[in-house]
């Protein structure tokens, strides 16, 4: 009785005890969350509740500080984010998530970070490939950045600039023509120099010529061509070439190695390659443009080519296309090993103890014979009898081993890694030919588990896996003789190639080994019996069997990138010259049909003469009523008005009614900038209604709080007409406060004649 109420004493201390101390740590909560340290106050909270689980108050306590505590992480971060701080932003973000999990402004907004932090680092590729007068790649980059981040004017300036200077290096130094009509040619068996003077006459450009031109007779009838086509066709045709003097003059040569040598101008430049091996690409350059002077570095993985400009230009382009960034894969490899061993026991053990005997104490420390002939049954002494003990046991247990490694891996390089150990193997022994030396020589063998894989990733986020997979164990040492042993070593190994798609996983088993054991303890003779016998014996079996399974699972880190159409097709000349254009430039023919406006002026044409061959008295028949006016165009934006929180998104669709024949339109919306904050655009359905392709574009002028939104429909395909959406744009609640969003556009006609519209706009609440 005492002992129970000792026990009862002591639960109630312990219960006692665990109340204080979660008392004490929510008084400790309190006092920090009073200081506004809200994270102590959590811990402590947390220390409370943990120690008084079913403490109401412990626990709503908790849920109140975790809110308050989350959101003054959200605060410092907005901070951190003003001054551009991404790091620490993203820090105090992911506090917050810890602390409130569901908050969807919090994971937006983290969301948001991280992509600012993404695109910031886009950036700054773009300046390394800046510096190394990479533009297009420089472009790419800015682009990735500008669709992160599209909110950052730095971007869209940067992107811009880049895209003038590209197009500034693209383009060569125009002629300056005296006039750009079109040039007709109707020559037969003409002097070629009196051809090209009569282009002179025509262009304003003035024509010299090396003084080994010939004055060949030249065939030639074009029709409607410009300046640039006729000296083109001119040159080919007649195995010549131009230089260009200065923007006014030009000098025709003849297309021979000696005059090219005279007068072509050769360009030094210097790419510096980032993925690409200087080595194998410089290959490349000789073998698809016929470079000749080139130089690699390697210790900065660089070409240094001397050649003409147009083969500079075409090397670019060629390296760009080349110099791509490694495609990688994380592999989860994980190997299982599980043993399964089973054990039967079962019938009589016979203790192996021996059976001894003695005589008893007879009091003198000698035996004589006579002591011997008068032995009785109280003087044999049995020191040890054998024990029987019956055997009845029977195990079946499993066991696993685990490994489970991540490796990251380039594309088509070979990843391998062993787990295990490096056992020496004598290989040798190698006696001295002048002493009794004898030297032994070693090698390590791994013993564990070994892995080779090979990736190749593919455009589809395929991954092609060389799979090589070998687990070896130490066995028994084997005696040699002469003091000789060895180990024996067990080895199960399976190569494989395999396709996975990204994220899939793949299970290879099968490798089982089997190890089987029977023992056999029996008496003597008895237990030889048949049948009988096995009441004097025991039996020991055993059986291991071992199977290894290894699951594999690629995740694409940074998928195959293909470069900019631009990069992958492109001009490059003929057989015998290198050019970034074609020998004949191609251009559209102006369309025969007549568009309605001309239409219409024939129409009218016709009436009037009509109209002038009518008798001038009133018509006999009564006039037929006209059409009614055509409805007004109508342009708004719905909703009309809408309610939406701080850093809330809210949408509006643009709509149009009553267009006829619209072709494209520019559309125009001012907000307050203040309170709310553009973030994007799409395209709605009304242009394309007829399964034509469209073009959109958009642009934010955030200083301003002006966003411009271009549509038009693309080719001969005449406008559209009726109702319908022409666009959706998305912005985000900035202050508290009320913002009136005006629209107006200009709705442009398939003859390209336009008319400007005010629309009606849309007013956004902000809570």
């Amino acid at each position: 009785m005492k002992r129970i109420a000792f026990l009862l004493m002591t639960a109630f201390l312990a219960v006692s005890l665990v109340g204080c101390a979660g008392s004490r740590s929510f008084q400790r909560g309190e006092r920090y969350a009073q200081r506004g340290q809200w994270d102590l106050a959590v811990k402590e909270y947390r220390r409370a509740l943990k120690d008084n689980p079913g403490n109401i108050e412990y626990r709503s306590t908790l849920l109140r500080s975790q809110v308050t505590a989350a959101n003054e992480h959200y605060k410092r971060a907005r901070n951190f984010l003003r001054e551009r701080k991404l790091d620490q932003a993203i820090v105090e973000l992911q506090q917050a998530i810890f602390l409130s999990p569901s908050n969807g402004k919090i994971q937006s907004a983290l969301k948001s970070v991280m992509d600012m932090k993404q695109a910031e680092e886009h950036y700054r590729a773009s300046l390394t490939f800046m510096e190394l007068s990479r533009i297009g790649e420089a472009i790419v980059e800015v682009g990735k950045a500008v669709e992160l981040d599209p909110e950052n004017v730095k971007y869209h300036d940067t992107l811009d600039k880049l895209r003038k200077q590209l197009e500034e290096s693209e383009k060569e130094e125009a002629l300056s023509l005296a006039s750009d009509k079109p040039i007709t040619l109707n020559f037969k068996s003409t002097n070629i120099k009196q051809v090209f003077e009569l282009l002179s006459k025509l262009s304003g450009i003035n024509i010299l010529f090396d003084p080994d031109v010939r004055a060949q007779p030249v065939t030639v009838f074009v029709k409607d061509v410009s300046f640039e086509q006729a000296l083109d066709l001119l040159l080919s045709t007649n195995k010549l070439f131009m230089k260009k003097v200065n923007e006014d003059t030009i000098i025709i040569i003849p297309r021979n190695k000696a005059k090219i040598n005279q007068y072509q101008d050769l360009k030094v430049r210097t790419f510096y390659l980032t993925n690409a091996e200087a080595k194998k690409t410089v290959n490349l350059l000789r073998s698809m443009l016929g470079v000749k002077k080139a130089y690699v570095n390697e210790a900065l993985n660089s070409i240094t080519i001397r050649d003409t400009p147009e083969k500079i230009k075409l090397a670019g382009k060629v390296i760009a296309a080349n110099d791509l960034k490694e495609p990688e894969v994380i592999l989860d490899i994980e190997i299982l090993e599980i043993s399964r061993t089973k054990t039967l026991q079962y019938g009589w053990n016979f203790s192996p103890s021996t059976i001894s005997a003695g005589i008893g104490n007879t009091g003198t420390d000698s035996i004589t014979l006579e002591s011997l002939r008068v032995l009785g049954k109280e003087e044999v002494v049995f020191s040890t009898i054998p024990g029987i003990v019956i055997n009845l046991l029977k195990q079946d247990s499993d066991a696993q081993t685990l490994a489970n490694p991540r490796v990251r891996v380039l594309n088509k390089q070979k990843a391998k890694f062993h787990i295990g150990d490096k056992i020496p193997v004598q290989t040798a022994k190698v006696a001295a030919t002048t002493t009794t030396t004898v030297t032994s020589t070693f090698e390590y063998k791994d013993v564990g588990i070994k892995v080779n894989v090979e990736p190749v990733i593919h455009l589809n986020n395929t991954v092609r896996l060389k799979l090589g997979l070998e687990i070896s164990t130490l066995g028994d040492a084997l005696d040699f003789g002469e003091g000789q042993k060895q180990f024996k070593f067990g080895t199960r190994n399976t190569d494989t190639v395999l396709t996975l798609r990204d994220g899939e996983t793949v299970i290879i088993g099968g490798l089982i080994q089997d190890q089987e054991r029977r023992g056999r303890i029996k008496v003597p003779l008895l237990g030889d019996i048949p049948v009988i016998g096995k009441l004097f014996s025991s039996a020991d079996d055993s059986t291991i069997k071992t199977d290894i399974l290894m699951s594999i699972t690629p995740n694409i880190v940074r998928p195959l990138e293909l470069p900019k159409k631009d990069i992958q097709s492109f001009w490059s000349g003929t057989q015998e010259t290198y050019d970034t254009k074609p020998l004949f430039v191609s251009t559209k023919r102006k369309s025969t049909k007549r568009s309605r406006k001309e239409k219409d002026k024939t129409k009218s044409a016709v009436l009037d003469t009509l109209a002038k061959r009518e008798p001038q008295q009133a018509p006999t028949m009564s006039e037929e009523p006209r059409p009614l006016p055509a409805p007004a165009a109508v342009l708004a934006m719905n909703p009309t008005e809408a309610v939406t929180t701080v850093g809330d998104r809210v949408k509006f669709m643009i709509s149009a009614m009553d267009v006829q024949d619209l072709y494209g339109t520019i559309i125009r919306l001012s907000y307050d900038k203040k309170t709310v904050e553009f973030i994007s655009a799409t395209e709605g359905s009304l242009l394309k209604k007829d399964g034509q392709q469209t073009s959109f574009v958009f642009s934010n002028n955030a200083n301003a709080g002006i966003v411009e939104l271009f549509l038009t429909r693309i080719g001969d395909v005449g406008g559209v007409g009726g109702a319908g959406e022409l666009c959706g744009v998305e912005f985000r609640g900035k202050s508290k406060d009320k913002s009136s969003i005006s629209i107006s556009a200009t709705l442009t006609n398939f003859n390209r004649e336009q008319k400007k519209l005010k629309g009606k706009g849309a007013e956004v609440t902000v809570e």
